[in-house]
């Protein structure tokens, strides 16, 4: 079982087994409140997970971005974030995404300029996930499960 927590999408916590997943927000429908079934803010998944569930689950390893940094281009946003775990620095991680919805090619030209910069700095040892979550229409937008399944994929 993975989590992942991205502060640039609302602090949503994905859960990602089997490759299966979901997505757990981070407020509480006003409506909920208005009844009683809750008092405050909700706990992150993975922190129940990991102090409530702890007798039959244990967390093996905790990755951590910090310090990270948007950019915006006429094309493209790109976030960098260093990720950190309990045993140190564990690389950069770049994150792009098209400001546009155009073709899948355009993106990727875009995509190569940004390589081609990296490996120019002298970062050769790259690893880069295009993949989806789940296999679907190539019409249906990329989703916050997409994001997750790449940022797992690389970072796994």
């Amino acid at each position: 079982m993975h989590t992942l927590q991205l502060s640039h999408k609302s602090n949503e916590t994905i859960t990602i087994k089997n490759q299966s997943a979901i997505i757990t927000p981070t407020h509480v429908h006003k409506d909920l409140y208005d009844n009683g079934c809750v008092f405050g803010t909700p706990e992150p998944f993975d922190y129940m997970l990991s102090n409530k569930l702890s007798n039959i689950w244990t967390q093996r390893q905790s990755i951590k971005g910090e310090f990270g940094v948007t950019y915006h281009t006429a094309d493209l946003v790109i976030r960098t974030n260093n990720a950190f775990s309990y045993s140190g620095f564990q690389g950069l991680i770049l994150e792009i995404e098209s400001k546009s919805l155009n073709s899948f090619e355009s993106f990727k030209k875009n995509f190569e300029k940004v390589q081609g910069m990296l490996h120019e700095m002298g970062l050769k040892d790259v690893k880069v996930s295009l993949d989806k979550f789940q296999k679907l229409d190539t019409t249906e937008n990329f989703n916050l499960f997409d994001l997750a399944f790449q940022y797992l994929k690389v970072l796994g």
